[in-house]
């Protein structure tokens, strides 16, 4: 184990252990952290958990009694966010639209006090179908969108090709809405969360880990590491903790010992090294292939039919020529460049051969 996994481990003990190994792993953490010098953010992170773990247990020291200045910052910077969580649900509530409250912002839910890292984004989950709705209320209420070059009549079309959008209000606050297909269930597996009179929906445990650990821009494996810990903390789950553990196998995680220390399972020896994601996926679709080469027509019918099904049957013909700039603009976005291009001159070669072919017969 190296220094910095030892380091790592201490602090995590402390935050999350029982008083016995919380206070000597605290002493010890302080003793070979150099935290006078330099606290990274990854440790900061654990500090109001450990303030919370060890309150009362006689610590005294320089750096604990810090502490209550840390989780007193914290909670007055997500108390902004909170008012911010509030307020797009209540905008979006009285629309009668259902949302779900991202990870890591969702922790706030649970834990007022937790460290977020500085310009992290407000996520929300919804139906696609109600994407665009969403925006125009937002807009409405003084976010804009910041897709640069997106013009606001082509917008639905760029909903259409991305999976997320960002919006930021007059006070810097960032917005990212996130959407699923119609087919899907946006508050499926959700719980519930009263912020003052208002019901927030947030992600289950299982499916809030898997978005902890596999979502990017979430940190370092102890940020998302310790995140998790926290959540299974406040919503305790006997099955959370075995995914948990089959998570950490999974990753060759040097903390896999400490959870399996810190988790109330018994026994990990058990656990199955099944897929973590093992979701029930749609089956690839395949095609026999058939002697007659499809035209051009043919060929391009195939993506313009699942254009005009992700823009909604309401959808006329006239709108979806006009939403197409936008829409083809966020392909451009999801699509590097110099994969577009050889693709593009690549089917405009063949094509063009097989012009040649149907007018001469040859080659």
């Amino acid at each position: 184990m190296s220094a910095l996994v030892s380091l790592q481990t201490q602090l995590l003990l402390a935050a999350f252990a029982s008083p016995q190994q919380a206070v000597p792993a605290w002493a010890r953490w302080q003793s070979e952290s150099d935290w006078e010098r330099h606290l990274d953010f990854e440790s900061y992170l654990l500090l109001p958990r450990v303030y919370h773990n060890l309150d009362g247990r006689g610590v005294d020291d320089a750096l604990f009694k810090r502490l209550k200045g840390v989780v007193k910052r914290n909670w007055a910077a997500n108390a902004a966010t909170l008012v911010a969580i509030r307020r797009i649900a209540d905008i979006l509530q009285q629309s009668g639209i259902a949302s779900v409250l991202m990870p890591p912002c969702s922790l706030l839910l649970r834990d007022r006090s937790a460290a977020l890292a500085p310009g992290t984004p407000i996520a929300y989950q919804i139906a696609r179908r109600d994407a665009q709705c969403v925006t125009r209320l937002l807009s409405d209420a003084g976010w804009r969108c910041v897709a640069n070059g997106v013009p606001r009549w082509s917008l639905p079309g760029y909903i259409a090709a991305v999976s997320h959008i960002s919006m930021r209000d007059g006070d810097g606050t960032t917005l990212d809405l996130h959407w699923v297909d119609a087919l899907e269930s946006v508050a499926g597996g959700s719980a519930s969360h009263d912020l003052h009179g208002q019901t927030i929906r947030s992600p289950g445990t299982r499916a809030s880990m898997r978005l902890l650990f596999d979502s990017p821009g979430m940190g370092s494996e102890l940020c998302r590491l310790s995140r998790v810990l926290l959540l299974l903390e406040k919503a305790p789950d006997e099955d959370g903790w075995l995914c948990l553990l089959q998570q950490l196998q999974q990753r060759y995680s040097p903390f896999l010992d400490l959870v399996a220390e810190l988790s109330p399972v018994v026994t990990v020896s058990g656990i199955s090294a099944g897929d973590w994601n093992a979701d029930p996926s749609e089956r690839p679709v395949t095609t026999a292939s058939g002697t007659q080469i499809m035209t051009f027509r043919q060929r391009l019918a195939k993506p313009w039919q699942y254009y005009r099904r992700v823009l909604g049957d309401e959808t006329s013909t006239v709108q979806a020529l006009r939403y197409l700039p936008g829409y083809l603009m966020g392909k451009w976005v999801l699509q590097h460049f110099s994969e577009i291009l050889p693709s593009a001159y690549r089917a405009l070669r063949y094509h063009w051969r097989q012009r040649n072919v149907d007018q001469r017969g040859q080659f």
